[in-house]
C-alpha cells in the first residue's frame, strides 16, 4: 500500500510514494519495478536524494515484515542477521565481540558513530561500496547470503559472489538480501579487522585463521584486501601459504608480502604505489597476527553456550 508522500527530495521539488509491503516477497516484486529502492537504515537512499544523485519514484520499507531485525549470535549454531539489524546491535553484543571479532571491529570503525544507530548490515553491503568495512569482515569469516528474488526464487550464494571484480552487484534487480550467516568458528580459531588510512583513502585488512590443537600450524586461513581496490578481495596465494605453515610471525610476514605483491599488480591506480604496497604488507601481517592471537585463547564452543543459557 502507499503509506504516505515526500516532497521536495533530489534537485528539485517532487513526489515520492512510500510503500510498506507485508513480505518480503512482495517487497522484491516491487523493488524489481524502475525507479523503486528498497530502505532499510535509509543512509544511502538520504545521501543520494539529498544531493540529487539518484531520483525515485517509490521507496519500499520493510518495517511492516515480520522478523527482518532477528539477529542470532551463538557459539554452536553460527550468526544469523536479518535485513533490518543495525550496526549497533553488532556493536553492542558481547558473543559477536567474542566469537566474530572481525565483524566488530570493522563495525567499530564505521564513522560517525551516529550512522550505527541508523545503517544496516545488509543495506551496508548492498550499496557496494569498496571503502566500507563490513564486506571484507564478513568474507574473511566465509558468510553466505541468502536473498529473494522479485520472482520469489530463494537464492544463496557465497558473500563474495554478491559482487564481479569491479564492485558490480550480480543479483538481479530488486533482489532483496533476506539473511546474512555465519558459521561458528572453530575452537581454535580467530578473527581480526584492521584498517589504514592514507589522506582520506582506506586499506583495510580482514583475516581468519584457525590452528591445530597444540597451536603450532594453521590449519585454516583467510585474507581479505579491501579499501582501495574496486571490490574486496580474497589474496588467495596468501591464504595458500598459510596452510600448514607454522603458526609464527615469519609465516604472517610472508602472507603479508604476498598480499603486498598482490596490491601492486592489481592495476589499481593509487598515488605513490610503493607506499601502499608497503602498508599492506604490514597491515595484513598484523591482521593475521592478531587474529591468530585470539585463536590461541582456545575457546570452547559448548563452555559458550552453557553460559548463554
Amino acid at each position: 500500500m502507499i503509506d504516505s508522500e515526500f516532497h521536495g527530495f533530489g534537485s528539485g521539488p517532487g513526489k515520492v510514494d512510500w510503500l510498506r509491503p507485508g513480505s518480503l516477497v512482495e517487497a522484491a516484486r516491487m523493488a524489481g519495478e524502475p525507479g523503486s529502492a528498497i530502505v532499510a537504515g535509509g543512509c544511502e537512499i538520504a545521501r543520494g536524494l539529498r544531493f540529487g544523485g539518484v531520483k525515485f519514484a517509490r521507496l519500499i520499507a520493510l518495517s511492516d515484515v515480520d522478523d527482518v531485525d532477528r539477529l542470532v549470535a551463538h557459539p554452536k549454531t553460527g550468526l544469523s542477521i536479518g535485513p533490518l539489524v543495525r550496526l549497533d546491535a553488532i556493536a553492542n553484543h558481547l558473543w559477536i565481540a567474542k566469537r566474530w571479532a572481525a565483524l566488530h571491529e570493522a563495525v567499530e570503525q564505521v564513522l560517525p558513530p551516529q550512522i550505527r544507530h541508523t545503517a544496516t548490515v545488509i543495506g551496508n553491503l548492498c550499496c557496494g561500496r569498496p571503502d566500507y568495512d563490513l564486506m571484507p569482515a564478513l568474507m574473511a569469516l566465509g558468510a553466505a547470503a541468502r536473498a529473494v528474488s522479485p520472482s520469489g526464487d530463494d537464492i544463496r550464494c557465497n558473500l563474495d559472489e554478491l559482487y564481479d571484480g569491479s564492485g558490480k552487484f550480480m543479483l538481479p534487480r530488486g533482489t532483496i538480501v533476506r539473511e546474512i550467516f555465519v558459521r561458528p568458528p572453530s575452537p581454535d580459531a580467530g578473527s581480526a579487522f584492521r584498517k589504514i588510512m592514507v589522506t582520506d583513502t582506506p586499506l583495510s585488512a580482514a583475516a581468519y585463521v584457525g590452528l591445530n590443537a597444540d597451536a603450532s600450524s594453521i590449519e585454516q586461513a583467510t585474507l581479505v584486501l579491501g579499501g582501495c581496490l574496486p571490490a574486496p578481495v580474497h589474496i588467495s596465494v596468501a591464504e595458500s601459504s598459510l596452510r600448514g605453515a607454522p603458526a609464527r610471525t615469519a609465516s604472517y610476514e610472508q602472507a603479508g608480502r604476498l598480499a603486498a605483491d598482490g596490491l601492486r599488480t592489481s592495476g589499481v591506480r593509487l598515488a605513490n604505489l610503493e607506499l601502499w604496497v608497503r602498508l599492506a604488507a604490514v597491515l595484513a601481517r598484523d591482521t593475521l597476527e592478531q587474529a591468530a592471537s585470539r585463536a590461541r585463547s582456545k575457546h570452547n564452543p559448548f563452555d559458550d553456550a552453557q553460559s548463554m543459557l
